[in-house]
C-alpha cells in the first residue's frame, strides 16, 4: 500500500505532518477553478509553458529558434516560474496565485534569474574564460 508506513517504528523514519499556507486566486480566495474544484499542478504548468511560448513568439524568437528549441525553452522557463514562485514564499504564509507576476521578466522572478544567468553565461563565453 503506497503513502502508508509500518506500525513498526523501527523499521523507517518517523513521519511528521508539515503544515503549510493557501494558496489564493487573484480574488483573494482559495485557489479552485470555476467549477470549485481544486486546480491541478499539471494544468497550471501546461498554462505557463504556454504563456512563455506565446511571450517568446512575441518577442520575435520564432523567427530565430526552432520548433523544438522553443518548445524546449518555454517549458523551462514556465515550470520554473511556478517553482520559483512557490518557494520564495515561507511555506507557513499563504500567498496569491498569479501568473502576470510569475512570468514577469522584472523583479523577484524565475524569468529575471534566468534571464541574468544566459547574459553572465554569455559574457563569459565571449571573454574567453
Amino acid at each position: 500500500r503506497v503513502g502508508w508506513l509500518p506500525a513498526d517504528d523501527n523499521m523507517y523514519p518517523k513521519a511528521s505532518h508539515v503544515g503549510f499556507g493557501l494558496v489564493l486566486g487573484e480574488d483573494g480566495k482559495r485557489f479552485r477553478t470555476r467549477s470549485t474544484e481544486v486546480v491541478k499542478l499539471v494544468d497550471l504548468l501546461d498554462e505557463a509553458k504556454t504563456r512563455c511560448k506565446a511571450a517568446l513568439i512575441e518577442r520575435g524568437k520564432a523567427d530565430e529558434w526552432a520548433e523544438e528549441e522553443l518548445e524546449k525553452t518555454a517549458e523551462a522557463v514556465g515550470y520554473g516560474a511556478v517553482k520559483y514562485a512557490d518557494l520564495k514564499n515561507n511555506r507557513l504564509t499563504n500567498y496569491t496565485f498569479n501568473f502576470d507576476q510569475m512570468l514577469n521578466d522584472k523583479g523577484n522572478t524565475a524569468v529575471y534569474l534566468l534571464y541574468a544567468h544566459a547574459r553572465i553565461c554569455s559574457i563569459i563565453r565571449k571573454s574567453g574564460k
